[in-house]
């Protein structure tokens, strides 16, 4: 995976002091362990990857991402630019809340996919063993039935029911480690961007004009993405 830094140069070029402003090395870190866990499926439970990705993307923006965005809340000068990097960061806020939800749903529809399969074999136990009851008396016995639809339960959650969770499971945890990891970029890219634009730029006419097609320029990306 490219680093965080080159994806973020692709639209803004960063400063030796801007590289220092933010852990990137660590951000990296966490999405390499992300991919990780992606490219060596075999080795983890799923539920449990959810979960780990979801705390590690949260802390990465409760962390270091929201300190940055308040610490330039707090130093900057150019009023425009703070109003429209506060409208941002509660856009970001908004994003990245609807992909630490897709790590939640995915599970809560797992855990209610199986309790589903397990809700219809014991109505069908229940069903046949009255059926069995009431045409044949005794002849077929009720272990009889139980054995046969537990057996089927196995069968049907192993061979059909979980592979198919489990492929919509990675389909979904690749989708929110890159969908979460593009919006940091994005996110990271529009803060330098005005960060950049208030310190070089001293008239305020075209600083006002940069500051509206950044904005307008990122909060597409962001919106679209």
């Amino acid at each position: 995976m490219e680093n965080i830094i080159d994806s973020i140069n692709r639209y803004v070029k960063l400063s030796k002091y801007q590289k220092t402003l933010v852990n990137f090395d660590n951000i990296d870190n966490v999405y390499n362990s992300l991919e990780h866990i992606y490219d060596n499926q075999e080795m983890y439970d799923m539920n449990w990857a959810f979960h780990y990705g979801k705390n590690q993307i949260q802390k990465l923006y409760d962390g270091e991402v929201t300190m940055l965005l308040n610490h330039h809340l707090n130093v900057e000068n150019y009023r425009e630019a703070k109003e429209q990097l506060n409208l941002e960061k509660k856009l970001i806020v908004k994003k990245i809340k609807d992909i630490l939800n897709t790590f939640k749903r995915t599970i809560y529809i797992t855990n209610l996919v199986e309790i589903i399969v397990a809700f219809i074999v014991i109505l069908s136990i229940h069903f046949l063993t009255d059926l069995s009851i009431h045409h044949y008396g005794q002849l077929i016995s009720t272990s009889l039935i139980v054995v046969v639809f537990a057996f089927f339960k196995i069968f049907v959650e192993r061979q059909i029911i979980e592979p198919i969770l489990y492929k919509r499971q990675l389909f979904k945890f690749k989708k929110a480690i890159n969908s979460s990891r593009q919006v940091l970029v994005y996110l990271f890219a529009f803060y330098f961007a005005l960060d950049q634009i208030e310190y070089r730029v001293n008239d305020v006419e075209r600083k006002h004009q940069l500051v509206v097609e950044t904005t307008i320029k990122f909060r597409n990306l962001i919106r679209n993405y």
